[in-house]
Order: structure tokens, then sequence, then C-alpha cells
């Protein structure tokens, strides 16, 4: 059994080890979806009764922050919160 687990550890040792593929991420919340692509840069949340908003890396303002005019769209692996003027006016938990 040691001989055989000898050459598989050394194996997997030089094999390289590939980065993880960086994909959207969609948050699933009570008042709708939000999906991020933090490679890309963009940003589209889906209210369930008002529809959506798509926010480019043109509007990105930090790691997972995007204005638009005078809203400011927060995400995070909790909830998103959405400012106008820096005051919240809308915030949604996940799941």
């Amino acid at each position: 059994m040691k001989s055989f687990l000898l050459p598989l550890a050394f194996i997997s040792a030089i094999i390289p080890v590939l980065p993880a593929l960086a994909l959207p991420v969609t948050y699933y919340g009570q008042k709708g979806e939000y999906t991020v692509d933090y490679d890309a840069g963009t940003y589209k949340g889906c209210i369930y009764q008002t529809g959506c908003i798509v926010l480019g890396k043109n509007r990105k303002v930090g790691i997972a922050t995007w204005k638009n005019g005078e809203y400011t769209y927060s995400i995070n692996d909790e909830k998103v919160q959405v400012y106008k003027r820096g005051k919240v006016i809308f915030q949604d938990t996940f799941n």
C-alpha cells in the first residue's frame, strides 16, 4: 500500500494548480436576484416587482460598488444596498 501512495503523492505534487475560474456570482434575495461579475466589473440587479438594471465596468467605483447618477449600488455576500445621495433607499438580504 505504501508503494502505491508514494508515487500518487509525487504525481499530485507536480500537477500544476490551475486558478479557479472566475464566473459571475448570482445572489438570491427576498426581493430579487443580483448578479456580479467581478472580473468584468459588471452588476445586474433584478427586482421582482420593478425590473432590472445593468451597470458596466464604467460605473464601478469600488470592489463591489457601482454608481449611477445619484444612486450607489453596493453588494456583499449577505446583502445588496442602494443609496440615494448617501441614504439607504433599498436593501435586500440573501437566502
